[in-house]
């Protein structure tokens, strides 16, 4: 009773969270994540009332981290519009290559919490996307920033971050790969990068 006691919310979390990653949400029962601590049901409701919540806490958790590196991104007053969009394509990228446990759960499970939920997270995702293609708006309007639709950029950056979750593996020397996707993402949309990357079709 003593180890139950003792167990912590977040232990929990963290166990599911990886069980989610590797087996699935719908093949990981409450007893797989438990048995992790040699623990029984009622340490589980201490802390939870069904699976579902551990799930929205991962999520919600993914959620809170992204939202909160921007928020101090744009609330930086020494930054450019088109500085503050650069930075934050690279943190989001270490975001989800430095958490890629609950990177993969957001991107595979969101769909599965229920409709309200789903709505909730979709409108999380969709207003994140909007604050970063508004930066890119500003940026271009400062003439740093190529002129192309903004939310295409957006996209297509955030993509190649987030498909980094089922590909980058633990161990992988994610400085350098950060140093690679931040001189990609400034060649490809910095003022002056479309040129080298033409000159690069040549050969």
């Amino acid at each position: 009773m003593a180890r139950e006691q003792a167990l912590q919310r977040e232990d929990i979390v963290a166990r599911a969270a990886q069980l989610f990653s590797e087996r699935g949400y719908a093949a990981t029962s409450l007893r797989d994540i438990m048995d992790g601590f040699d623990a029984t049901g009622p340490a589980f409701y201490y802390y939870f009332d069904s699976k579902g919540d551990i799930l929205v806490e991962i999520i919600d958790g993914a959620l809170d981290d992204a939202d909160e590196a921007l928020d101090r991104l744009i609330e930086d007053p020494e930054l450019t519009a088109a500085t503050r969009f650069l930075k934050a394509m690279v943190s989001h990228a270490n975001m989800v290559w430095g958490n890629l446990t609950a990177a993969r759960v957001l991107f595979v499970e969101n769909g599965i919490t229920s409709a309200k939920k789903s709505e909730n997270i979709r409108l999380r995702m969709q207003n994140y996307a909007k604050r970063l293609s508004a930066l890119y708006e500003e940026g271009a309007a400062e003439g740093v920033l190529v002129d192309h639709n903004p939310r295409m950029v957006t996209s297509l950056i955030i993509g190649m971050a987030n498909w980094g979750a089922f590909w980058v593996e633990d161990g992988t020397d994610r400085e350098a790969l950060l140093d690679l996707f931040e001189g990609l993402v400034h060649g490809a949309v910095r003022e002056g990068g479309a040129e080298l990357l033409n000159e690069s079709r040549d050969f």
